[in-house]
């Protein structure tokens, strides 16, 4: 459940630094290239977040000798997926 929370959190996060940015932009002058620039981000506003939400996962790793990290990350492969796909729209 908290996959999906953060997942929502993120889709509102990046439609909001997606819409702030873009409205700025075009109010200073940029117009079409500045909604470009918001769409991009926006993709790494939603980025940043994602990895925030993720540091207690990357920080089991480091406590974890023994374990191979790309083991550790195949649980985190669908929530990114989920969350990118949810960026694009």
């Amino acid at each position: 459940m908290s996959a999906i929370r953060d997942t929502s959190f993120t889709s509102a996060w990046d439609a909001t630094v997606k819409l702030l940015t873009g409205l700025i932009l075009v109010e200073i002058g940029f117009a079409l290239n500045g909604i470009l620039i918001s769409y991009l981000l926006g993709g790494i506003s939603v980025y940043i977040a994602t990895v925030f939400m993720l540091k207690f996962i990357i920080g089991n790793t480091k406590k974890k000798k023994d374990t191979k990290i790309i083991d550790d990350f195949k649980p985190i492969k669908g929530y990114m997926m989920s969350v990118f796909i949810g960026s694009l729209a």
